[in-house]
């Protein structure tokens, strides 16, 4: 009788063993050594997402930066306006953009125009500092308009010329290069992860913290480069230029000024580049310095744990 209830308790263990491709136990067992793998894989998918994103950044908002201008408007709406003024001033130009009017009252339009009406009328407003409805008209003299021009005063625009067209082929080679270099730097963060040993406390709080540490260290020094390759490039040809939306948030610029500009040929300009360069090495000194001192106050703060499990006061040592 004993056997009988031993093969019925033993049976899902005998079934299991039997079925065909089953090493999802083995699997399990073996899931806490592996951890390092999975981690180290997830960022090797990140490496090729940031590559994929920085490229398509670089390339197609580089192109776009030419075909519209710096305004990021399509150029079919931007209207320079010209008024010399008095002699004594030089050009007072300003910019003018032509958009559908959010606040029109007419009936053929749907969900869908006045949706992307609004879209529009948005991004203008926040992209431009001096943003203002042209003319003096009252609200209901808005509301029977179906476009609207908006006064973005002098920086409204910036239509590359031939220079400018030459230094923002470069400027966009040089970021779609850096994305390369950028993007290994996660690799390697990824394969340095594969090779930790050790238990999952001091991975989580030393090693995988140091290796964060040392890429984002890395990766802002490499933005920061290139950075100010580009601005000798701006220095050169005297041409602002565009800069990867990628680039503009690790770099820490306002989002919306996705360019870089350097004074040209100027005592200014190399002051600029001079602390561009010092930024770099700013950022790779700081790193250094954060890295022992993170391991520092690991080793304090694993010192007071086990001082809390068993504590003594080292009298023997005064």
């Amino acid at each position: 009788m004993k056997n009988y209830f031993e093969k019925i308790f033993d049976l899902p263990q005998t079934i299991n063993q039997q079925l065909p491709k089953n090493n999802f136990n083995e699997l399990m067992n073996n899931s806490e050594k592996s951890v390092y793998q999975w981690i180290g894989f997830i960022f090797k998918i990140g490496t090729i997402l940031f590559l994929l994103l920085m490229l398509q950044s670089s390339i197609f908002g580089g192109f776009s930066y030419l075909l519209n201008g710096s305004n990021g408007f399509n150029e079919s709406y931007v209207e320079k306006i010209t008024d010399e003024g008095l002699d004594t001033e030089s050009d007072d130009s300003y910019y003018t953009i032509t958009l559908k009017n959010p606040d029109f009252n007419g009936e053929d339009w749907d969900d869908d125009d006045r949706k992307e009406a609004e879209q529009e009328a948005s991004l203008a407003q926040s992209t431009y500092t001096s943003f203002s409805v042209d003319g003096e008209l009252t609200y209901e003299e808005i509301q029977s308009k179906e476009e609207i021009t908006i006064n973005v005063g002098k920086d409204g625009g910036d239509d590359p010329g031939l220079l400018g067209v030459i230094a923002n082929l470069l400027s966009l080679l040089l970021f779609a290069y850096a994305a390369f270099p950028i993007s290994q730097v996660i690799r390697e963060a990824g394969e340095s992860v594969e090779k930790v040993q050790g238990d999952m406390l001091s991975f989580l709080f030393r090693d995988l913290v140091l290796i964060i540490i040392r890429a984002a260290g890395y990766v802002l020094a490499l933005t920061f480069l290139f950075a100010a390759f580009a601005g000798v490039i701006s220095f050169v040809f005297g041409e602002k230029l565009f800069m990867a939306d990628l680039f503009v948030y690790l770099y820490g610029i306002v989002p919306i000024d996705l360019s870089i500009s350097v004074d040209s040929w100027s005592v200014d300009g190399l002051k600029e580049l001079f602390f561009m360069f010092a930024a770099v090495l700013g950022v790779i000194i700081v790193t250094y310095i954060a890295l022992p001192v993170w391991e520092y106050f690991y080793g304090l703060t694993l010192t007071l744990i086990k001082w809390l499990k068993g504590p003594y006061f080292p009298h023997k040592s005064l």
